[in-house]
């Protein structure tokens, strides 16, 4: 064989192995993208810098680190990530998004808005648009414009029905306006999916008893304990199950102890009155 007929097959040859390796970076990506979404931060920074030793721009992979950080309170070194996003890939509208939840961690409401409307122009898919709709829900929560905050839940889950989150965050503005049946029947709704983010399901089985224990209120009668007092434990009982069930997934989420202290109190404080009254 001439070494005009080898050429070819060495360019094949290493064709097939930069392929390979770049085939071997995406599949851990997926695999860092599966943990964050479970809440293993530690993998998931794991495989994204994997990722980045071997390829330094891969979007994914920068945004996903972003993600890790700022979820574990580092919105600093999340912006680091999501500038770097950006700077390689301008036009990406994760990059904007990754910017935009950073600033609303930040309480800078107007430099969101900006960064997460820049996203909302470059998202072409509709679970793109439906990441930053529910973005920018978030950022109507957090300036009291819970209405508003509504809508954009509601558009993003038109768009993205599976979606946890987007149903974790409708519930809670539906509860902060005090619609407490609708709050519940939301999250009723998004436990019967499959939501891949465990993160999410602990969360809203955890909301779930909250709004269980708001439920309680005005409906004891402390003369009437016999007929009123039963159907409130009730309510109780099924906030203790959402709170077992949640703790059952092995997410460590903060809330769920707080949760559950209310659940106590409320049970002390309703059968303490119906004890006085007798």
């Amino acid at each position: 064989m001439s070494r005009w007929t080898r050429f070819p097959v060495r360019a094949a040859a290493v064709f097939a192995l930069l392929l390979a390796c770049a085939c071997g970076v995406d599949r851990r990506v997926d695999k860092a993208d599966a943990a964050l979404r479970a809440g293993d931060l530690a993998a998931a920074e794991a495989g994204y810098r994997w990722a980045l030793e071997r390829e330094p721009e891969h979007v994914a992979a920068l945004y996903g680190l972003g993600w890790v950080y700022l979820q574990d309170g580092d919105s600093l070194r999340a912006r680091d990530y999501f500038k770097r996003c950006s700077r390689v890939a301008p036009d990406d509208y994760r990059c904007h998004k990754g910017l935009g939840s950073v600033a609303l961690s930040q309480n800078l409401l107007s430099q969101a808005e900006t960064s997460l409307q820049d996203a909302l122009k470059r998202a072409a898919e509709p679970a793109d648009k439906a990441a930053v709709l529910n973005s920018l829900g978030l950022l109507r929560s957090n300036s009291g414009r819970t209405e508003e905050a509504i809508s954009m839940f509601e558009e993003a889950i038109a768009l993205e029905p599976d979606r946890g989150e987007y149903r974790f965050n409708l519930a809670e503005g539906l509860r902060t306006l005090k619609r407490y049946e609708d709050a519940l029947r939301t999250v009723d709704d998004a436990l019967e999916l499959h939501i891949k983010e465990v993160r999410f399901r602990a969360m809203l089985l955890i909301l779930r008893a909250d709004i269980l224990v708001f439920m309680t209120v005005n409906r004891l009668d402390a003369e009437n304990c016999d007929e009123t007092l039963p159907p409130v434990l009730a309510y109780l009982e099924r906030a203790d199950r959402a709170l077992e069930q949640a703790e059952a997934l092995g997410v460590e989420v903060p809330q769920l102890y707080a949760i559950r202290r209310k659940v106590h109190t409320r049970r002390s404080y309703i059968t303490q009155d119906c004890a006085s009254s007798g």
